[in-house]
């Protein structure tokens, strides 16, 4: 079969579309990872391996390619292997900021995360479509290339109250600009997918070559992300299987 990233005749692996350190990785790791999904007819699963596609990857993309920005994720999200200096406004802290992280693994790393699941055959991902910006985004990941700011503007969250919820991306219309929202517990990422210019009020936070970057603070339980996501939870709580995706 052909690799949808180098585009060549290989043998495919088993690619995980987020990594699987992104489960398990939870305040109780017995549990596992919550992944939530709203496609009709799935219930909300427990995982500690997570979800992938047998279809998209050879070998040496998965683990020479794109594997690195992975590895790098793991290191920054899940290990949390880096200083910050945390931002204080009306004795609150509404932010971190950093100057440890490379703006080119973090910024090619969300990337790589949407544009697996645009090219995914997995269901769970059908609601995410790159359109034209698929092919752009191929392009970035095989030139190791994060682009400009402005191109896949990503903006970073980090949830004070939740590391264990990871709802599938969506799409997200801030002043009518098209971002998705990729998910990782305890974190969110604005990832622009549109030509038009990040709003003016989302600016101050996207990260940046050769600047530090801004981790806004924000709360999940009560917000509008996770209302949505105890909507989804709650309607299927009583089905919610601990098992391997098929």
């Amino acid at each position: 079969m052909v690799c949808r990233l180098c585009d060549q005749e290989k043998k495919l692996v088993k690619a995980h579309i987020i990594p699987h350190a992104f489960y398990g990785q939870v305040s109780d790791p017995k549990a596992g990872t919550l992944a939530l999904t709203d496609v009709d007819g799935e219930y909300p699963k427990k995982s500690h391996s997570g979800l992938y596609d047998s279809t998209i990857l050879c070998g040496e993309c998965d683990s020479k390619r794109i594997g690195v920005y992975d590895d790098y994720a793991k290191k920054v999200f899940v290990d949390e292997q880096f200083k910050t200096e945390p931002i204080i406004s009306a004795c609150k802290v509404v932010g971190y900021k950093t100057s440890d992280l490379n703006y080119a693994n973090i910024k090619l790393f969300f990337i790589s995360v949407l544009w697996r699941a645009s090219v995914s055959s997995q269901h769970h991902f059908r609601s995410v479509s790159l359109g034209p910006f698929e092919e752009i985004a191929r392009s970035m990941i095989l030139d190791n290339n994060p682009g400009s700011t402005e191109e896949f503007s990503v903006i970073i969250y980090k949830f004070s109250d939740v590391d264990y919820a990871m709802p599938i991306p969506y799409l997200d219309k801030p002043d009518g600009v098209n971002f998705y929202k990729v998910f990782l517990p305890g974190y969110c990422a604005f990832v622009k997918v549109d030509k038009r210019k990040t709003p003016t009020a989302l600016r101050y936070a996207q990260i940046a070559a050769n600047e530090p970057i801004i981790i806004i603070s924000r709360q999940f339980i009560g917000s509008r992300d996770g209302k949505a996501a105890s909507k989804i939870a709650r309607a299927n709580l009583g089905r919610i299987k601990i098992r391997e995706p098929n």
